[in-house]
Formats: structure tokens, sequence, C-alpha cells
């Protein structure tokens, strides 16, 4: 003859459906939290490249201008040159030695 099992059977608690949608918006609220200081964070970093891009732009402005000088004063130099090959040209064409 066969030995007869017993077993106990343990029943597990019913769901309760408040507990659930309790840990749900918990899970949900957190969930948000962390998107509110993402998108915060992502805030803070747009403004601080705002400022940079504006920084750069201000600088590069600055350059221009520097170049744009730079620019004008060597044309400035070119003309003075070219006018003195002029005259050192004519100079040597009328026959006037140069001073030693």
């Amino acid at each position: 003859m066969l030995a007869r099992a017993t077993a106990r059977i343990i029943p597990f608690p019913a769901p309760n459906p408040e507990l659930r949608l309790h840990r749900a918006l918990t899970g949900l609220n957190a969930a948000l939290d962390e998107q509110r200081q993402a998108l915060a964070a992502w805030r803070a970093a747009l403004g601080e490249l705002a400022t940079t891009t504006q920084s750069i732009g201000h600088g590069l402005a600055d350059l221009n201008d520097s170049l744009d000088h730079l620019g004008t004063t060597v044309s400035t130099l070119q003309e003075d040159a070219e006018a003195t090959i002029a005259w050192a040209d004519a100079a040597l064409a009328i026959g006037v030695a140069p001073r030693a």
C-alpha cells in the first residue's frame, strides 16, 4: 500500500488593490521627481551653454575687430612701402646716389 503524503498549503494573501495602487503611485511619484531633477539639470546645462556660446561670440567679434585693425595697418604699411620703392626707383632713375 502506498503511503499517503500530507502537505500543508500556505495560502498567499489576497491581493489588496489599494496597496497595489499605493505602491504604483509611490513609484510614479519617485519617477516624476527624478525627471524633474533631470530636467532642472538639463535646463541649467542649457543656460551654461548659452552663456558660453555668447562669450565665444563676443570673443570672436573682438578678434574680428582686431583683425580688421591689423588689416588696415598692414594696408597702410604696404602703401608706404610701395611709395618708398617708387621714390627709390625714381631717385635711381635720375642718378641720385644712395646715402652711405
